[in-house]
């Protein structure tokens, strides 16, 4: 999934788009409307603001995301784009960051994207947003939600970590099942070389004690020593008869 469709079902109430210190190229990319401006860099979010955060893999960085956030006012809708390796996503922070915002997310994904490797999208509660589908319908407004807000913000954010570790574990035992059906093909063809090896020691022995290989080795022995080898050709020939 590209950052632009993770996006896309966010947007109908956004009016622009506020990304502090983001690239003009990285605001491209979000494929956002044309009727949605773009907010000078400096300037405060607002409601109906979509406002877009880069969270870079430094610690200083994700620690320093509770200011970052905290400023995302009602009615706005903030985008974080994470650069940590999925099976390394800082959950901690950014859940911690998300509930001391008091911001609910409302979709979490992993994106292809030569820089990113997941977008979080969060809102803060109110009278018009609901609790994601497939935990329930109702609102979470109320103080007395707020920790589930976090076990849900958590349970979201913490299961990107969790299907990345699921897919590396997956790619593992493939690779372990390749490499042991190499290991047992390269054991079955050691096992053939060796019936293979042992056939032909078989075959040395049995021309080593054959009567031809005898006068052999008799003719080469008059060959360095003449009248010890034909005493000794006789006899050679006799128990090998």
């Amino acid at each position: 999934m590209r950052v632009f469709e993770v996006i896309e079902h966010h947007t109908t109430d956004v009016r622009r788009v506020v990304a502090p210190g983001a690239a003009a190229d990285l605001l491209g990319q979000l494929r956002l409307p044309a009727a949605i401006e773009t907010a000078a860099a400096d300037a405060t979010a607002r409601a109906g603001d979509l406002v877009v955060v880069d969270v870079p893999t430094d610690a200083d960085a994700v620690t320093g995301l509770a200011g970052t956030v905290a400023g995302v006012p009602d009615g706005a809708t903030l985008l974080l784009l994470l650069r940590s390796p999925l099976p390394e996503l800082p959950v901690g922070p950014v859940v911690s960051a998300l509930a001391q915002a008091g911001l609910q997310v409302v979709e979490a994904a992993p994106v292809a994207h030569s820089a990113f490797t997941a977008a979080v999208v969060a809102r803060k509660p109110d009278g018009g947003m609901r609790f994601v589908p497939y935990l329930g319908e109702r609102v979470l407004v109320g103080p007395e939600d707020a920790r589930l807000r976090r076990v849900v913000n958590e349970h979201l954010v913490e299961g990107l970590v969790s299907r990345a570790r699921d897919v590396e574990l997956d790619r593992l035992r493939a690779e372990l099942r390749s490499a042991q059906a190499s290991l047992s093909s390269a054991r079955e063809a050691l096992r053939d070389a060796e019936r293979q090896l042992e056939r032909e020691r078989a075959r040395l022995r049995a021309v080593e004690s054959s009567r031809t290989m005898a006068v052999g080795r008799a003719v080469a022995q008059i060959g360095r020593n003449p009248v010890r080898g034909l005493v000794r050709l006789p006899g050679e020939l006799r128990r090998r008869g």
